[in-house]
């Protein structure tokens, strides 16, 4: 009994001397802009006033994060494009008649990061998009309405954390021809 009381008291002291030696509370990295502001979204999909869900979302994305203020007057500026939404049957083969009754719903997007006060561009129209399986039924509308809430969500979720995660190397391309937010 008391092996296996000084086993597991070796191996907790192992854990916890290894989670303690470079754990910090918080987001310590630092991002080479400290505010940001969220330009209205662009829509080249079919979905009707999709723009103004995903820049409401990204606001907020980008405002739960501490090291971000989201303003008009900004170091750097988010810009992105609604590039389409494709429904696509779910079904593998042609004897899955289970599936059948699913549809994936995408929704892709191309994102620009441009430092405010230079008009240099961190990345340019990197793609990002999300799915989400839908059930078709006599609900089919009312099941729509109930996911693409959460794919826009997901698709903010994705655009933020590609904006403010630190192993991005921002280094700015230049190019004088993009629009300052102002």
């Amino acid at each position: 009994m008391f092996k296996i009381f000084a086993h597991c008291l070796v191996i907790f002291a192992l854990l916890l001397g290894g989670c303690t030696s470079n754990y910090h509370l918080g987001k310590s990295e630092t991002l080479p802009f400290k505010s940001i502001c969220v330009q209205i979204v662009g829509n080249e999909s079919l979905v009707p006033q999709i723009q103004a869900v995903i820049t409401k979302r990204l606001g907020d994305e980008c405002a739960k994060d501490s090291r971000l203020v989201v303003t008009s007057d900004a170091d750097a500026i988010l810009n992105v494009v609604i590039l389409s939404s494709r429904q696509n049957t779910s079904a593998t083969s042609s004897s899955d008649t289970g599936l059948a009754s699913y549809l994936t719903i995408s929704l892709s997007a191309a994102c620009t990061l441009i430092d405010g006060k230079s008009g240099t561009e961190y990345f340019s129209k990197e793609i990002v998009s999300t799915e989400a399986d839908l059930l078709v039924d006599n609900d089919y509308q009312a099941r729509k309405d109930q996911v693409m809430p959460k794919i826009c969500d997901e698709l903010a979720k994705k655009i933020v954390n590609m904006v403010i995660h630190p192993w991005i190397a921002y280094e700015p391309k230049i190019d004088s021809s993009v629009n300052i937010c102002r």
